[in-house]
Formats: C-alpha cells, structure tokens, sequence
C-alpha cells in the first residue's frame, strides 16, 4: 500500500500541491479541484502497475545466485499482484458510482471502470508471465497455501488500515475536493 499512496502523492506533488501519507492513505494538504483529484487518483495505480513491472524484471535480470534477493522479490511481486488484484476486483463487485479512478476516467473520457478492469488483465497476466517464466508446477498444496496468503494479506489490510485511521488520519486536513467533495472528513 504504501507504493500506491507514494504515487499519489508523487502525482500531487508534480501538480504543485502539497500532499501527505500514511501506510493506508494519501492526504492533499489543501483544498484542489475535481481535476486535481483526477490526476492524483491516478498516481496511486500507476505507481502499483510500474512496481509491479520493476519487480517482475528485477527477478528476470538478476543471477540465479541471489536466491535469498530473488525470494525477497518474489514475495514482494505477488503481494503487490494480490494488492492490484484484490483491489480491483472489489471496486468492480461493489459497483460504487463514483470511486478514487472514476474521476480519472471521467476525466480522460473513458468507460466507467475500465482503469480497474486494465489493471486487474494486466496483474493476472504478469503473474501467469512470472509463473511460467519459473515453471511453477501449482498443484493442490500450492494452491491452498497461496489462498490462505491471500486470506492473512487481506486480514493484514484490514487490521493496519483499522490502526491507520485510527491514529493517523485525523492528523491530516478535511478539505474539499472541487464544491461537493469532503475528503478525510472527521468525526
């Protein structure tokens, strides 16, 4: 997650706009326009996808020799894959009007949710890249254990994200996002 918040922040900070974050989530520091948000929204996937990538070429390039490196960023590759994933697929279950890349493709003039949906084709082909590029046999075991993962890293998520908003957020602003927008309302 905190890759994801970097790249909105990265993407508010090229805009001029002075932004935080916490491990769950990003903080425009003042109030911006509805475009602004579109921009900064966008930061956050982008920066998954371009990690996601990073990862993938790092383990391609670097000597089977660096196996403890390799296991580092295999770990890291398919828990960011889960991220991307899970995350996606939620947005698109839920089926919410308007969520954080709405805007984005609002803006850019695209589908409802095909940002989400180019991101989740985009994880699930990476990932069967990665696998067969290890010649990864999946048998029962390997699938049991990999969705016990999944249900630890989502139960991870909520746990910190429970912690984060607790002692973290009501550290950053409420502001306004174009006239109708509160963001990081208080209680």
């Amino acid at each position: 997650m905190p890759v994801h918040e970097f790249g909105h922040c990265l993407f508010y900070w090229t805009q001029g706009i002075p932004a935080g974050m916490s491990l769950m989530k990003e903080f425009p520091l003042r109030d911006i326009s509805v475009q602004e948000y579109a921009i900064g929204s966008l930061g956050g996937i982008l920066a998954n996808i371009f990690f996601l990538f990073v990862l993938f070429f790092l383990d391609q390039l670097l000597h089977p020799v660096y196996k403890k490196i390799k296991f580092v960023i295999a770990a890291l590759f398919i828990g960011e894959g889960i991220n991307l994933f899970l995350g996606s697929v939620l947005v698109l279950l839920r089926n919410k009007p308007m969520v954080e890349l709405s805007y984005t493709e609002e803006w850019l003039g695209l589908p409802r949710h095909s940002l989400y949906w180019g991101a989740l084709v985009l994880t699930i082909l990476l990932t069967m890249l990665y696998i067969g590029r290890k010649r990864i046999r999946i048998r029962y075991k390997e699938l049991v254990y990999f969705f016990s993962l999944i249900i630890m890293f989502m139960l991870i998520i909520v746990i910190t994200q429970h912690f984060d908003r607790t002692y973290f957020w009501s550290k950053y602003p409420t502001i306004k996002i174009g006239d109708e927008i509160i963001y990081n309302k208080h209680k």
